[in-house]
């Protein structure tokens, strides 16, 4: 009988070489010598340009996407062996990030896939870069060293390369005492232990629980006899429950369509038609897909979708199958008024698709958007844009700390457009809830409902009260019990408050936009600026788990800008409103909401002038690529 060791072995592999076939940049993070071993996660680091076609090679393998937790920035597929039964797990991360409590973001990720290696049929980091990255998880996200990773240490010290970028950003965090000198003779002599409170004083890690609260635990057993046998009952059902849970979830989201190849794909492959793909959207049981054709191909392609039972709703093409609808929608070369060249330079650039021959992905070019846009020249200038024919609204917001500079950017860009378009300026404040039922409830209830609640309020008062409560009934676990289902109570009450307010949060925004009918619409504030305002009031609820209802329900624009600024230099700016707390504390939400969605992330420190040249290029970019 085959074993599932050499299965899982084979299916992993197959992931990295199909992988390496369409050009996707990717390296294995750590556990090189895991790869044996089925119980264990494998961790990727994949360019985020490129995560649409990591997921396209999962799919095609049969792979399964699981539902996001943890931390917002990790993504986790299921291999299942077709063999065993068994599966192995793929913990795949686009950004470098540590600490689950406070992340801190070391932008290294960039530079670890430009000089990552080849190790035999797996590409692996350079041995610095993996020195410093799993020394960091480490001690940031760990705070434990086991063997596994103490050999990957002191195999790769050694091979250190100094200075490198991995040392520049650990030196930001190491406490006065410690140097990096210190650190790599630690690891040359296994002093593990040393290294371990290192990571303990570089996240601050809470002291631990007082030794009387050990002293107390056997009274309680005692006292309560039941509690114990209660508990077991309790982790009994939650592991069945969470079995079954695993066993029905692969099962489910195939079923809802999720992860399948849009069948358009294979009418493309069929008739021999390049098509390049722009946008593909999965949801539970609908499948959205945007492709774009050029012209002298556009016909076939159209009769093969007919041929398909592809019917003509509007301006797609819509085909329902067993897991639900797909809808397609098919763009001309002409429609973004590309000539022949360009045509080809971009399909050239785009991704391959996995195992076809006339589908690509475009992964850059006009017509998709970046969350990250990198630094452009400072000689700029700030003549009127041309005019360029717009056949639908193109939609651009601007979101950012108070005092990020909004207004400047938007002003500028207004004066850029030039006279050949109708271009309104649209203010869009936060609303949740129907006003008129809100303004009924009683003055106290209702400023815990959203803007007026206080700060001390989601930070932990109420929690550290309940510790204090705690406290003085340690002597009983019962106590312990009615606290712990109060506290769950609570957060399920804010829970259900917390999504209703984003829900009506998304529907203003959605009856805000209605109103528009000018060619452009720039919206000062939009989606990012509510869905930081919902996590910064209700931060007993997930901020990610907002942020997808906000994000679910009000239309996506064309181009999202982030103006990403110190909160310092907001609080010099404007500091009659927002504490410089508050401020950091709504910038690290901007980020975390960033992150979920296709934004581009301007650095608002630049030179107004340079910020603008940038975000003019990409609202050309988007007026460029309207199609009715």
């Amino acid at each position: 009988m085959t074993s599932f060791v050499t299965q899982s072995r084979v299916g992993v592999r197959s992931v990295f070489a199909a992988l390496d076939d369409i050009g996707v940049r990717w390296a294995l993070l750590r556990g090189r010598d895991g790869l044996e071993t089925s119980a264990r996660d494998v961790d990727l680091l994949v360019g985020r340009d490129h995560l649409s076609s990591f997921e396209d090679v999962v799919f095609e393998l049969g792979g399964v996407a699981l539902p996001a937790r943890m931390h917002p920035w990790h993504r986790f597929y299921l291999l299942e062996d077709p063999v065993s039964g068994d599966s192995v797990k793929l913990d795949v991360v686009t950004e470098l990030v540590y600490h689950r409590d406070r992340p801190l973001y070391s932008r290294l990720e960039a530079g670890c896939l430009d000089r990552r290696v080849r190790d035999g049929d797996v590409t692996v980091l350079a041995d610095t870069d993996m020195f410093w990255t799993v020394l960091l998880h480490c001690l940031l996200d760990k705070q434990a060293i086991n063997e596994r990773r103490s050999a990957e240490l002191e195999a790769t010290v050694d091979g250190v390369l100094r200075p490198s970028a991995g040392e520049a950003w650990f030196e930001t965090l190491c406490p006065p005492d410690w140097t990096v000198e210190r650190v790599l003779e630690a690891v040359r002599a296994r002093d593990w232990n040393a290294l371990v409170r290192l990571g303990e004083q570089m996240v601050s890690s809470p002291a631990a629980a007082p030794a009387s609260s050990e002293l107390n635990r056997p009274a309680t057993s005692a006292a309560l006899p039941g509690v114990r046998q209660a508990r077991s009952i309790a982790i009994s059902s939650r592991r069945r429950t969470a079995d079954l849970a695993r066993a029905a979830y692969p099962l489910l989201w195939r079923r809802a369509g999720l992860g399948a190849s849009p069948g358009i794909l294979d009418v493309a492959e069929a008739a021999a038609v390049d098509v390049l793909v722009t946008r593909l959207c999965r949801r539970p049981g609908r499948v959205e897909v945007e492709v774009l054709v050029h012209d002298g191909q556009v016909e076939a392609l159209l009769d093969a979708l007919r041929h398909q039972r592809y019917r003509r709703l509007g301006r797609g093409w819509t085909r329902v199958a067993a897991s639900g609808t797909e809808r397609v929608r098919v763009v001309p070369s002409s429609d973004l008024g590309m000539s022949g060249p360009a045509w080809e330079n971009l399909r050239r650039s785009s991704s391959q698709m996995y195992q076809r021959v006339h589908c690509r992905r475009v992964t850059s070019g006009p017509v998709t958007h970046h969350r990250v846009v990198e630094p452009i020249e400072s000689t700029v200038t700030t003549e009127p844009m041309e005019p360029t024919s717009v056949t639908r609204q193109v939609r651009v917001s601007f979101s950012g700390l108070d005092g990020a500079g909004k207004t400047r950017q938007i002003d500028s860009l207004k004066a850029a457009l030039g006279e050949g378009r109708s271009v309104e300026v649209l203010w869009v404040p936060f609303r949740i809830w129907p006003e008129p039922l809100l303004n009924r409830l009683p003055a106290e209830f209702r400023s815990r409902l959203g803007p007026k609640r206080r700060l001390e309020g989601d930070t932990g008062t109420e929690g550290d009260q309940a510790g204090e409560e705690r406290g003085v009934s340690r002597d009983t676990r019962a106590a312990d019990i009615w606290h712990g289902s109060r506290r769950a109570l609570r957060g399920a009450i804010w829970s259900s408050i917390g999504t209703a307010a984003a829900v009506s949060a998304g529907l203003a925004l959605r009856r805000r936009l209605s109103g528009s009918s000018a060619d452009v619409l720039v919206l000062d504030r939009y989606r990012l600026d509510s869905m930081v305002k919902l996590g910064f009031w209700y931060s007993e609820v997930s901020t990610a788990w907002l942020s997808r209802v906000v994000a679910w329900i009000a239309p996506a624009p064309d181009v999202e800008i982030l103006l990403r600024v110190d909160p310092s230099v907001a609080y010099a700016r404007k500091a009659e409103q927002w504490s410089l707390d508050e401020l950091s504390r709504q910038a690290r939400v901007y980020d975390d909401a960033a992150r979920l969605l296709s934004v581009v992330v301007v650095d608002g420190n630049e030179e107004p002038e340079v910020i603008a040249r940038l975000i003019q290029s990409r609202v050309t970019a988007a007026l460029g690529g309207v199609v009715g």
